[in-house]
């Protein structure tokens, strides 16, 4: 069996690998730190975040570069580039597997670069609000009540959200289609049942390709 979940439904965390666009950063930096403050996560968690995606060794005011993880045992380095891997958020700091736990059903690291845009109509409602410090949390409602959305001019339909979603067309952060899945799936491997997890991205001619998989 296998239970499919859309990542484009999700914010990803490599949008906050920001370079050189000081507005665009602080508007990801403050999109996911209302997303952390909705699930009663440390909104300082994000800097770290920050620190270990982007290119620099400069850390935020509540960040952690090398010269943090360089003092842990073992020690390593900030990764300074994009997160591969969904469990490789265990290294940043303040990390733990309960933040994790909760965290996977609303943040992505696929695709590790290129445009990220949130499907509205696999969002979360935490994950709409998230978008804009505009959109309220009847407001998301509303969204979620209207689906399906077929096209992104559905959303001039939903009265409360018309003016604040025409103005996040313009760079889009927002779609109502995917490409991005990720399925955990029950495999048997040599008699033996083991738990899977594979990310697939499909392309505009229907073709799916394996961007991940895990055997645990």
């Amino acid at each position: 069996n296998a239970k499919i979940e859309d990542e484009r439904g999700k914010l990803n965390l490599n949008d906050l690998a920001v370079n050189g666009n000081p507005i665009a950063k602080k508007t990801t930096i403050e999109r996911f730190k209302r997303l952390f403050a909705f699930v009663q996560f440390s909104p300082d968690l994000v800097d770290a975040i920050v620190d270990w995606v982007d290119q620099d060794d400069q850390p935020e005011p509540a960040g952690a570069e090398s010269l943090y993880y360089q003092t842990l045992r073992p020690s390593y380095r900030a990764a300074n580039a994009p997160l591969q891997t969904f469990l490789e958020l265990r290294l940043i700091k303040g990390m733990t597997p309960e933040i994790m736990v909760k965290l996977s059903k609303l943040v992505t690291v696929y695709p590790s670069q290129g445009p990220s845009k949130v499907n509205l109509n696999t969002a979360d409602p935490l994950v709409i609000q998230a978008l804009d410090a505009e959109i309220t949390q009847s407001m998301a409602a509303a969204i979620v009540q209207a689906r399906p959305l077929k096209n992104v001019s559905d959303l001039d339909n939903v009265a409360s959200a018309k003016e604040t979603f025409a103005r996040l067309r313009l760079p889009p952060v927002y779609d109502v289609k995917s490409d991005m899945f990720l399925a955990r799936m029950t495999v048997k491997v040599n008699e033996v049942t083991r738990n899977a997890i594979v990310v697939l991205q499909r392309d505009e001619n229907g073709t799916s390709t394996v961007q991940y998989l895990r055997i645990l």
